[in-house]
Parts: C-alpha cells; structure tokens; sequence
C-alpha cells in the first residue's frame, strides 16, 4: 500500500508511535485518567465471574445456608429460617469433594518439565534448561502452585500466573518467582475471541501494598518518597492501623473495591499491561553470524553507529578494488516496519503514574500466562459450578428427611385440667410428665380420665432413594465417578474392572485436564524468556551441576531468538515407568561392560551417589598409591670404595 498525499502522511506521523503519542496528549501532569476509568469498566465487566465463583467457593469451602430467601415480605439467611422452624440446617459437602478428586489427578504427577531441543546441535542446551527449570519450580513450589491453579479450574474457570523477576521471601538476591493470581484483584480486555489469550490487548492486576512495601518497590530517590507519601497522603499516615475486620474470608468478594484497598493502611496500586506500537527498523547484516535483530526508528544512536560502520566497510572495500554493490552493508531502511509490544504502567487510582516501561523479555511479552474455561461467548464458568444446585437438592433432602423423622416422633399429650393437683403448678406437670422416669401424684376423679399422648403418622419420605439420585446426578454432571475419588468398590469388582471404570471417568475430563497441560507448558515457556532474559552465565553454573552440560549450553542467550521456534516442552521423565526403563538399559549396560559402577551411579541419579563417588575416588587414590609405591626402584646399597 501506498500513500501519494505527503500531507496525510505528514498529519500522522506522530501518531505511528502510540506511548510518544498518548504522552504528548496528556501534557505535563501525565495523568492516565482515561485509562484508569477503562480498567475499572473491564473490572466490572467480570462481576458476573466473581459472583460465580464466590457461589462455588461457599458451596466448596462456606455455608450452604446463606443464601437469603423471601418470606413473608422480609429477607433472612436460610438458616436462619430453619432455626426460626425448629429446623436444623444439614449440610453434605459433595462440590469440595468434586474439587478435590480433580486436584488429585494433577498432585498425582509431580514431575517436571522436560526442555528438548528441536536443533539436534543444541541438545546440551536442551539439557541444561531442564535442570534450570526444575530448580525453579523447586524454589517456587510448582507442584502446590499446579494444584492450586487447577482447583481455581473447576471453582471460577479462570487461572492466572504470573512471572516476576523480583526478590523472593525477603532475600536480597533477585529470583525468578512464579505466583498465582488471585482473579479477584485480576482484569482483562472482554472483546475477545481467542480462547488462548492470543488477540489480548489489555491486561492488568490490582494490588494491596503496605506504604513500607510501596517505597521499597518505586522510590529509588528521596523526592521518589516525597512524591508517594503526598498521593497516598491518607493511606501512608503512620497513625493508621490495619482494620481490625477480618477480610481472609473468600466469600467477601463484594468487599474489593477498584479504587480502595479492603484495609487501612494498605494502598491501592494498579498494574496495567497494555499493547502498543511503534516504527522499527528490521537489521539486516550479512558480513555478522549474528541473527538480524530490531532497533527503534528513533534510535538516532544506533542509526548512526550502524552509518558508520557502513562508510568504514565502504572505503575499506574500495581501497581493495571491490565494487560498492559487492561490498556488503548493513541494511536497514527498506526494512521499516509497525511492531506491537507490551508496556507497562503501575498508575495511582487517581491515575499518577508510579512507573511506566517496555517489556524486556526477549518476545516483548506480558508476565501473565491465562487459562479461561470454557470461554465460549466470552463466559467463563468453572467446572464444579454444575455440582452446586445438586448438592443444594442433597441439603433440601436431608433437611426435609429430618424434619419429617422429627415431626413423627413427636407427640401431643392431652391433659384434663382436672386432673392438675392444685399444689403443683402447670409448668412443674409439664416438666415432670415430659422428663424421664418423672413422676406425678393426683388423686383421680370419679370420671377416670388420664394423660392421654398422642402421636402423628406422617407419610414415609425416601430420602435414602433422593440422595443416592442427586449422587449419581452430580457425578454424571461433573464427570467424577466413585472410582475417580478413590471410593471403595463394590464387594466382588474385578481389580480390571475397576481399573477400567477408572480409565473411563477420566475420559470425559479429558478436555479439561489437556487445556490445563497447555497451560502448564505455556508457564514453563514464559518462565524460559525470563531465563533467557535475566539470567547470567554464573546463574546457570549455580543450577546446572553437570560442567560437560555448561559448557554444552549456548550462553549467548540473546542470539537464540523466539524460543517457541527453538525448544519444545515435554512432560518429564520422573516416573515409574522411565526409571524401570533406566533401571533396565543401564544394568544391560553395566553387565555387557559398557559402563562402569560410576556410570551406572550417575545415570540412575542415586541421592547417595556423592558418598559413593567420594568413597570410590579415595579408593582409587589409594590403589594408585600402592602402585606408584610397588613400581618405584628399591635403593641398592652402597659398597665401600677400595
């Protein structure tokens, strides 16, 4: 496409970059007023979703009562309206059940992700990476973290990690950390259609910093504090305390407030991600092994170191007699091109901005990784959701079942007033003829009567039957069968019978479970870029403890590109079954003599191999020892001289 008006070029030039643009708009204060208010409508725009989950989180972990009904003109809690009744509010947990049994499919795999190369020439790399993210995931916990991202699966359909590279836990060393989000405090843009995030533009998190945590954070100067301390003028007073209110309790979604943190003293900061664009030139350098690489179109420094090595190459090609076109340059005008990329911003709720820059990450990416179940239409509805009105119609039952038995056993006494002693009050009767073993002296009337009980006969409820329905109902609805949860088997089930009812309860979570694997492969591809990004050649020898692997590695990160083209992640290789498998190829090894005993140490990773090896060496040392001893020349003796 090609613009022939100058004019119109001209009157939109200065928009091709979109963060240079917006900020000569907002002027001098640099106030993002407008962004906040369109961050705070995509946080409302998700009050649906956190109603739900709110709903499944009571129903999974809460009170199955506090739902509030209707009646007779007035609002109650239900169980307040059951003890109103005499009821007795009955409650059996079957969402948390559901929840759990679920979980148990991803705790059950605690192995990590292995790294494979896709160049066969990068195999240590490969190697290498693997050892890198295995210990990373082991600082962070990653097998708690994946069970806790699979559970807010089924509880709201919506999970959310997130990669920093910060201190961890209060070292001074920086690390990279992996966490989960709480999707509360979480928004995004809702014009989606991508159910993999991948048309997302917008992209943001709600934070509660103590004013200590906030300064450590932004202020890298004085006047850094000074400027705080005057936004967060009525959040920061040293007077303040923290709101003696407890807010642990998950329920209280409808406490969080976009613009104010939930406690005193704590201040509201929003992390904002948003996609921009801007002009780069494509560098291309055909004399360079280097791979071409992107520079601003404003990058004036860059521009001219690159003009300079051009008309140092070109005299140096003419003074050997070259010709200018064989001379080869560094290009980079016929390559201009619009790149997207992430920016950051960390705004006030009044739309100061604390901090504000680019990603660093080598794919100019965000930090977040998101997995949103099923996203059809854009809705996002967790798996569990379906269990809660059976396991609402298992309470009703149980709680009808109860009041029937009650009401049955129940009975009526009547009593003639006659037959009342006049020394004993109409209480003390009632409380002696109701108690056991009481008794009640009278003198009875010519008439005969006596205390007659009366009892009623209400219609038999099957609520055993009901129940076991709305059982098979929800594990139907949710696709969690007793063999998946681990219940017991009928007296007389074949052990493979049992195995295949197992096998086949796991089909239907099928879909489920393989958009959870994906997204665990895309956290540990995020967590590769920030590897690639941040770490240096003496991180790598703290994790990798092979030195033939380091030295196989390519240390020169930066020259690796995207590395969605590069590397390939896999499930690891911690199971039974591979160390059977190793178990066997090594032991044919070891006996056919192809391997040593230290081989055969090392190979099957042994945690005592250190021992071994160090035991093994101090024998050697010792053999070799004796030997040098045994070869040495004894000393002949010395003969007197004549």
């Amino acid at each position: 496409m090609k613009l022939h008006n100058a004019h119109i070029v001209d009157s939109y030039k200065e928009e091709i970059d979109s963060v240079k643009f917006n900020q000569s708009r907002l002027g001098e204060d640099h106030v993002e007023k407008e962004l906040v208010v369109r961050c705070e409508n995509l946080w409302w725009n998700l009050d649906y979703f956190r109603r739900a989950r709110a709903r499944v989180l009571r129903f999974a972990y809460g009170d199955h009562y506090d739902d509030k009904i209707l009646i007779k003109g007035k609002w109650m809690r239900q169980r307040d309206y059951l003890s109103a009744v005499g009821g007795l509010a009955i409650q059996i947990n079957q969402v948390k059940k559901v929840i759990n049994s679920i979980a148990g499919l991803w705790t059950g795999e605690k192995n990590g992700p292995t790294v494979t190369a896709l160049d066969t020439n990068m195999e240590g790399y490969g190697e290498g990476m693997t050892e890198v993210l295995k210990a990373i995931y082991r600082v962070n916990g990653m097998s708690v973290l994946g069970g806790e991202w699979l559970n807010e699966s089924n509880i709201g359909g919506l999970s959310i990690a997130k990669n920093e590279y910060s201190t961890y836990l209060g070292r001074k060393k920086k690390e990279i950390c992996i966490k989960n989000v709480n999707p509360n405090m979480f928004f995004f843009e809702s014009g989606m259609q991508d159910s993999q995030f991948k048309d997302l533009t917008l992209v943001g998190q709600l934070h509660e910093l103590a004013f200590n945590d906030l300064c450590a954070a932004f202020a890298e100067k004085p006047d850094d504090f000074a400027q705080l301390r005057e936004w967060y003028s009525s959040d920061s007073h040293y007077g303040l305390q923290p709101d003696p209110v407890d807010y642990s309790d998950p329920n209280r979604w409808e406490d969080i407030s976009f613009n104010r943190p939930r406690q005193r003293g704590f201040c509201r900061v929003i992390e904002v991600w948003t996609r921009e664009r801007r002009p780069r030139y494509h560098v291309l350098d055909t004399n360079s092994p280097e791979q071409p690489y992107d520079i601003n179109a404003d990058d004036r420094d860059m521009i001219k170191q690159i003009e300079q090595t051009n008309k140092e190459r070109l005299a140096e090609g003419r003074r050997l007699g070259w010709r200018d076109e064989d001379i080869p340059l560094i290009e980079y005008k016929p390559y201009w091109f619009i790149d997207t990329y992430w920016y950051c911003r960390y705004l006030t709720p009044d739309g100061h901005v604390i901090w504000e820059g680019e990603s660093t990450l080598p794919d100019r990416g965000q930090p977040y990784t998101i997995m949103a179940v099923p996203f059809t239409n854009g809705r996002i509805v967790g798996h569990a959701s379906d269990a809660v009105d059976l396991n609402i119609a298992m309470d009703r039952a149980l709680v009808v079942d109860d009041m029937v038995k009650r009401a049955g056993a129940k009975g009526v006494m009547f009593v003639p007033e006659d037959i009342v002693p006049d020394w004993m009050g109409w209480d003390e009767f009632a409380e002696q003829a109701t108690s056991i073993n009481g008794i009640v002296y009278y003198k009875p009337k010519p008439h005969g009567n006596i205390p007659e009980m009366v009892y009623s006969h209400s219609s038999a409820v099957d609520s055993t039957n009901m129940i076991s329905l709305f059982a098979k109902l929800l594990e139907d609805g949710v696709s969690v069968s007793g063999a998946l949860q681990g219940r017991a088997p009928a007296a007389g089930t074949a052990a493979s019978l049992y195995a295949q009812q197992r096998q086949n309860s796991v089909t239907p979570l099928a879909p489920l479970l393989e958009r959870f694997k994906i997204f665990m492969d895309e956290v540990a591809m995020k967590t590769l870029n920030f590897v690639q990004e941040y770490y240096t050649i003496q991180d790598y020898a703290d994790v990798v403890s092979s030195s033939e692997i380091l030295q196989a590695m390519n240390l020169n990160l930066a020259l690796m590109g995207d590395l969605r083209y590069k590397v390939a992640i896999g499930p690891g290789m911690d199971t039974p079954q591979y160390r059977d498998q190793l178990q066997e190829d090594v032991m044919l090894g070891l006996n056919s003599g192809a391997l040593g005993y230290g081989d055969y140490i090392d190979l099957l990773n042994r945690p005592y191999r250190a021992e071994i090896k160090r035991r093994m060496e101090m024998r050697q040392a010792e053999l070799a020892a004796a030997q040098a001893t045994q070869e040495q020349p004894q000393a002949q003796p010395e003969t007197e001289k004549p």
